[in-house]
């Protein structure tokens, strides 16, 4: 796994690639491949003028380890991949579930990349940050002062 195979799998140069194509090429490859990978990736995309953050190469470390140990779960790499910043998510807030990517219809396909395309947009404009990995934790939502009853 280099520099050329992300390239290949994204279909752009290495100054166009997003943190999404190098997740997905990551998990292309045996867990083990992708981590040994993973400092010369680094090292090559620093090279091309798009050395990424440092939060997304700590977590690409983080959840290629987990995979390699085998306790990482679906969802935890479902996260991950989310995370990027220009991968839609799973599941939206009206429920509805994005086919996998072989089981997509033509629109299905088309709206999925559309708005890929307008997340990296966002992104690539400053207008839009991607979620930091690890996500941070919910802060409780402070309790509200209950209603004193007129009795």
């Amino acid at each position: 796994m280099d520099m050329d195979f992300v390239c290949a799998q994204a279909g752009r140069p290495a100054p166009e690639l997003t943190r999404r194509d190098v997740a997905r090429a990551l998990l292309v490859v045996p867990s083990g491949v992708a981590l040994v990978a993973l400092p010369d990736l680094r090292r090559a995309m620093m090279s091309a003028g798009n050395p990424l953050s440092l939060a997304f190469w700590d977590s690409a470390k983080a959840t290629l380890s987990s995979i390699e140990a085998g306790v990482a779960t679906v969802g935890d790499v479902q996260r991950w991949v989310e995370s990027t910043g220009t991968e839609p998510i799973l599941m939206t807030p009206s429920y509805f579930v994005w086919p996998e990517e072989d089981e997509r219809g033509p629109v299905a396909s088309e709206m999925f990349a559309r708005l890929v395309a307008y997340l990296e947009e966002r992104v690539e404009s400053g207008r839009s940050t991607p979620t930091r990995w690890p996500p941070a934790t919910r802060t409780p939502a402070r309790p509200t002062r209950s209603c004193r009853s007129a009795g």
